[in-house]
């Protein structure tokens, strides 16, 4: 009977595309971790007039908005050009750049699996259970929340996973 329910089909494929997506998340933090640590977070340490410490600038529109238009401004704004062709070219060689591309792709194809799943009408009870676990993995905040709904919803699934074995 469970076989009949094209839910669980769909809880199939977006597991396993959760999974790849979640490993592509670890990758690419793994490899942000070791970029930082290589050559810093993309930007400059610009000192501010008026500010007793500098301000820490990644784009172009907070460097004006920071310094305006003079001539310590086009310092700024050459230093923090160097400053992100370093990263980007570190970034496409160390792999980050195309395992973030991965995590983002594989990240919509989960969310387009988990919403076909979970607007599909569920058939059994074991569809119903697999839309919950969806919800539990995605839209939780982990899995030892105490906020309301979250224990709950968990209490509910283990029920509904038990009455379904008691069959």
């Amino acid at each position: 009977m469970a076989e009949s329910d094209p839910v669980l089909s769909k809880a199939k494929a977006w597991r396993v595309a959760y999974g790849e997506h979640v490993r592509w998340v670890r990758e690419q933090a793994r490899l942000e971790t070791e970029l930082v640590q290589r050559v810093g977070f993309p930007g400059i340490d610009v000192k501010v007039p008026g500010k007793p410490t500098p301000a820490f600038v990644q784009d172009a529109a907070t460097l004006q908005l920071l310094l305006g238009k003079g001539a310590a401004a086009k310092k700024a704004e050459g230093d923090l050009r160097a400053a992100l062709k370093a990263w980007k070219a570190e970034a496409a060689r160390s792999g980050y750049s195309d395992a973030k591309q991965r995590e983002k792709e594989t990240g919509l194809v989960a969310e387009r699996l988990a919403h076909e799943a979970l607007t599909t009408k569920a058939r059994t009870i074991e569809g119903a259970i697999a839309k919950l676990d969806i919800v539990l993995e995605v839209e939780a905040p982990g899995p030892d929340v105490t906020e309301a709904p979250w224990p709950a919803l968990r209490l509910i699934t283990a029920d509904l996973r038990r009455l379904v074995k008691s069959k």
